[in-house]
């Protein structure tokens, strides 16, 4: 039997660990089984998987010592979060009277 951490973020926000013993040779969907429920609700809600931060699929084999990562959805696409701030910097840039130099006015 092997030892595999799994750690996950609830709907709070609170993040959950917990170690959980498969046999040689589990995989990633193996682990569901072993979790307590609050981390198998947090499974059912995962976006995907990852292992030491690297994107897996749920087929992927798990060794002693790793650690799974239950990945929660984007909130936001990172491009469109990107414009707003940019956006809201450029207002603020533009209300002090100050140089944009992308668009090559004040």
């Amino acid at each position: 039997m092997i030892q595999v951490e799994v750690v996950g973020f609830d709907a709070e926000g609170k993040v959950h660990r917990m170690l959980v013993s498969v046999p040689e040779g589990a995989t990633v969907a193996d682990l569901l089984p072993g979790l307590e429920p609050t981390m198998q609700a947090i499974w059912q809600r995962a976006a995907g998987f990852s292992v030491w931060g690297r994107l897996v699929r749920p087929g992927t084999p798990v060794r002693a010592g790793d650690r799974v990562a239950l990945l929660s959805a984007l909130k936001a696409d990172p491009k469109e979060a990107r414009r707003r701030r940019v956006e809201g910097a450029r207002r603020a840039n533009a209300e002090e009277g100050r140089f944009d130099r992308w668009t090559r006015s004040r």
